[in-house]
């Protein structure tokens, strides 16, 4: 049996979760182990309690300890953003296959880099827009890819939160560390399933807006300025001709964790909510039925990924699920060799997207996504 040696990086709420999704993976493969074998922290705290609660082998307070070491195979970065690059491409350079958190990088070049440097040396890398994953997403892909929806004329994609109200100063509020606001860190997300189910975006055009300009930093007590957008609103041009609209914000009332999609083509539409996760509303246009309308479709047991959880239509899966299906398909890739999505390229290609909206907020333009 192949035993596939991990480390993660970052114990902080991503690298709790990996650390969870990389055990639950561990009942939907065969011929392979996955060891839990090193967490890193900086802050050894959260390393040793990482470590006691998931049954990693190892902890460490440096991150160059694992990239060094022979025994591991895979290196999950759960970092903050400015350090994905770095961690990433050094371990790749070790030889070893990466799984690394979104954004995949905070600019266009470090995204680029990191996905040349994974595709010239041959190793299996993934990053973590783990929504591909989610059964309802999947099986809307796959309705397209079939041509049921006919050609798609647009699309609508929103990501909403409210957790911007009450936060305190922290990196994600400042440009130079996270590359951009809602845009980036919810927007990521969206902008990977909109070109998940239509393709490639080739234009856009954008407004954004900073409302809370200050925030008080919880170390000093003072109040520091926020760069980075609070809110954006986005019109796209696909390369196959369809158009669309985003928006992403962490100041929505109400809205603790609302990711939703729109699709609309010649010969139907569908709907995705992420709040109601196991559900679509679908409706295929049949001229000849009197009964015609939008129906609200279960997913479960026979849909995308659906056999994998043993649960009855109608249970439900969760989250944790799609990043669980994520780790093993991380870990079928190394076993056997094949690409596995969504890769280093989606991630590269996302930050590219991420990147012309907020210079078409800046600009005041149409800016195209680069090649």
């Amino acid at each position: 049996m192949k035993t596939v040696n991990v480390a993660v990086i970052g114990a902080g709420w991503f690298g709790d979760v990996h650390s969870e999704c990389f055990l639950r993976a561990q009942s939907m493969l065969q011929g392979v182990k996955i060891k839990l074998h090193t967490v890193v922290d900086i802050y050894e705290p959260a390393a040793i309690k990482c470590k006691e609660k998931y049954g990693f082998e190892y902890y460490t307070t440096d991150w160059h300890e694992v990239i060094d070491n022979p025994e591991i195979d895979l290196v999950d970065v759960c970092t903050d953003n400015k350090f994905h690059r770095e961690m990433s491409i050094a371990a790749i350079e070790k030889g070893k296959h990466v799984f690394c958190e979104k954004p995949l990088a905070d600019t266009v070049k470090d995204a680029v880099d990191m996905t040349e440097a994974a595709e010239k040396a041959g190793i299996t890398n993934m990053v973590d827009f783990h929504y591909r994953k989610i059964p309802a997403l999947a099986q809307l892909h796959d309705l397209i890819q079939a041509g049921e929806l006919g050609r798609i004329y647009h699309i609508k994609g929103m990501f909403l939160q409210d957790f911007g109200f009450d936060s305190p100063m922290t990196w994600r509020f400042k440009k130079a560390l996270s590359g951009g606001g809602s845009i980036v860190t919810m927007g990521s997300h969206v902008i990977d399933a909109v070109r998940y189910l239509v393709g490639e975006i080739d234009e856009v055009c954008s407004t954004g807006k900073t409302f809370i300009e200050k925030r008080t930093d919880p170390n000093t007590g003072k109040e520091d300025s926020c760069d980075v957008d609070d809110a954006m609103t986005v019109l796209l041009k696909f390369k196959n001709g369809a158009i669309g609209m985003l928006m992403t914000s962490w100041l929505c009332h109400g809205c603790r964790h609302h990711h939703e999609l729109e699709v609309y083509g010649e010969k139907g539409s569908a709907k995705f909510n992420s709040e109601r996760l196991n559900e679509l509303e679908l409706w295929l246009d049949d001229p000849k039925s009197p009964l015609n309308g939008k129906k609200t479709v279960l997913i479960g047991r026979d849909n995308p990924y659906g056999d994998l959880f043993n649960l009855k239509t109608g249970m439900g899966v969760g989250v944790k699920e799609s990043i669980t299906i994520q780790m093993r398909d991380m870990v079928e890739g190394i076993v056997s060799g094949k690409a596995q999505t969504p890769s280093f390229y989606d991630g590269m290609m996302a930050v590219k997207v991420t990147s012309a909206i907020i210079k078409a907020a800046d600009t005041h333009t149409w800016v195209k996504v680069p090649e």
